[in-house]
């Protein structure tokens, strides 16, 4: 599978996915001084796997430069922002470049996954991309921000238009037996990894191929 993470970090989800030699996994970092950790890390657990490639920079809307708010005590990208917040008070800027671009430069004709673990970028990177390329599933964990008052709807709503539809949302059922039935689904889906499978939302593209 061509899998896209948006806000990597050193995780258990991360490692399961370079586990399976199927994956071709493309991990986005914004901070420049956290790219030598994660490939210190990766290295020193997967040698020289050649099924993931780092990518420093931040996804956008646009190919530019954006100012990045962070926590300067974190050891990953944990809290980092692209929106200001009075609790975070060290800024860097980063470069920033679009979807579109990064399937350019990595030659991409398809992608299985798209996965965001960022705060607020999501949304100008989804509402921006024309979806040429169609994600077969975007998982994504809306984050509150300024100016969007219902970060899960407005998630629905945008990817609503881009024809995906929600299957799954955390808030929902979460007896063993709903649980088991939205791991079957997805593994069907080809989502073997359970961590992977627990994103806040997962969509599903319904498009026109």
């Amino acid at each position: 599978m061509i899998i896209i993470e948006v806000g990597a970090h050193y995780s258990p989800e991360l490692q399961n996915l370079i586990k399976d030699e199927e994956n071709q996994c493309f991990f986005i970092e914004a901070l420049p001084t956290h790219i030598p950790i994660l490939t210190h890390r990766l290295k020193e657990k997967f040698g020289d796997a050649q099924n993931y490639k780092i990518v420093q920079g931040v996804l956008h809307a646009e190919g530019t430069v954006v100012e990045l708010f962070y926590d300067a005590e974190q050891r990953s990208n944990r809290g980092c922002s692209i929106y200001p917040n009075p609790k975070i008070p060290h800024s860097i800027f980063v470069a920033a470049f679009t979807l579109k671009q990064l399937i350019s430069r990595f030659n991409l004709a398809s992608i299985d996954i798209l996965r965001f673990s960022v705060r607020g970028s999501e949304f100008p990177v989804l509402e921006n991309y024309e979806f040429r390329i169609r994600p077969r599933i975007i998982m994504v964990a809306p984050h509150q921000i300024e100016g969007v008052e219902e970060p899960e709807v407005k998630m629905r709503e945008i990817l609503a238009d881009k024809e995906y539809e929600l299957l799954f949302a955390a808030g929902w059922s979460q007896e063993p037996e709903d649980q088991a039935e939205k791991d079957a689904y997805l593994r069907n889906l080809g989502i073997q990894d359970s961590t992977l499978r627990h994103s806040d939302m997962i969509f599903l593209d319904r498009g026109k191929k």
